[in-house]
């Protein structure tokens, strides 16, 4: 079952919309049409998986190109299928460099469309799911105070905790007290699941 998804359109052509309604996964979805993308960035970072489909761009907007490479720049992760008039190699292969998930050349077939539309949801909800996982580790990070957040770092980057007593100048029984806290405090069962939230949170491991 796919989850309720997103679907950001922005097209002055294509008529995406009615399209949209013609895959089976419609009443599965929410979809909301922008004439440009200040209107998407304006209402801020989906609050739920979100995919964006990219028809044609009044010419006084933004290239298509131009919106996958300025999608790409916010840093949203939102997967960008985007529907080209002309099967143009070079274009195509720019668009994608940008980073766009996929290109369809228009008119579409109905088939191709759907197999576009479930694989942009499909990724829509996988990047989802490790947004979420990466705010909820920087989350549990925050409780950390800065010592436990130090042991936490360097056993995340392989240190014993002998080695970590010895840099920090503490007691080995006070190292295994912090490392104990700093498990209880992320929601860590063993120290595999510590360094998965502090490689997730973006703790800094170089030492």
């Amino acid at each position: 079952m796919i989850k309720k998804t997103n679907i950001l359109i922005l097209d002055h052509g294509y008529d995406v919309g009615k399209k949209l309604k013609e895959i089976p996964e419609y009443e599965l979805t929410n979809s909301e049409g922008y004439s440009c993308l200040d209107e998407i960035v304006h209402q801020g970072f989906p609050s739920v998986p979100s995919c964006l489909i990219l028809g044609e761009t009044s010419s006084e907007d933004q290239s298509q190109l131009e919106v996958v490479a300025a999608v790409k720049q916010l840093r949203w992760r939102i997967p960008i299928l985007v529907l080209v008039k002309e099967w143009d190699l070079k274009s195509i292969g720019a668009i994608y460099r940008a980073g766009a998930c996929d290109v369809l050349e228009y008119p579409l077939k109905l088939g191709d469309f759907v197999g576009a539309v479930r694989r942009v949801i499909h990724v829509a909800n996988l990047n989802f799911e490790l947004a979420s996982a990466v705010m909820d580790a920087k989350n549990r990070l925050q409780r950390l105070k800065s010592k436990e957040r130090e042991i936490v770092r360097m056993v995340s980057s392989g240190f014993l905790n002998k080695e970590i007593a010895e840099k920090l100048d503490l007691a080995l029984v006070t190292v295994k007290v912090y490392r104990a806290t700093a498990m209880k405090k992320l929601g860590a069962g063993n120290p595999a699941e510590m360094v998965k939230v502090a490689v997730l949170g973006g703790l800094n491991l170089n030492i």
